[in-house]
């Protein structure tokens, strides 16, 4: 049985012979670029069903935390009359910046 990453050794030992030359900073720096891309064309990305399953899955947690920590310090607020404990609002804050992001373009795509 062949070696699972025998395509990643092939992809940086074709980068470092063709820089062979070169200083060690570009050799280190050609390598880690080969096996970075030949790692991420080994495991395609998600298509298909599988993708709307889990932005569905992973949107509805979010969504699902933001409505609960309000909902508790909406109710905290109401019974004590002061101010949600900071690992309340910590947890909200985090969680509505993620469910915002998702729904950003990234700089590079503008």
């Amino acid at each position: 049985m062949a070696e699972p990453n025998t395509h990643v050794n092939d992809a940086v030992a074709g980068a470092l012979a063709a820089v062979a030359d070169e200083s060690e900073q570009i050799r280190s720096a050609v390598a880690a670029a080969a096996a970075q891309g030949a790692a991420n064309a080994a495991v395609p990305p998600p298509v298909g069903p599988a993708v709307g399953a889990i932005w569905i899955i992973f949107v509805s947690g979010l969504v699902a935390v933001v409505i609960l920590t309000a909902a508790l310090a909406g109710s905290y607020v109401l019974d004590r009359h002061a101010g949600p404990p900071a690992a309340l609002v910590t947890v909200f804050t985090s969680t509505l910046s993620a469910l915002v992001g998702l729904f950003v373009k990234a700089p590079s795509q503008r």
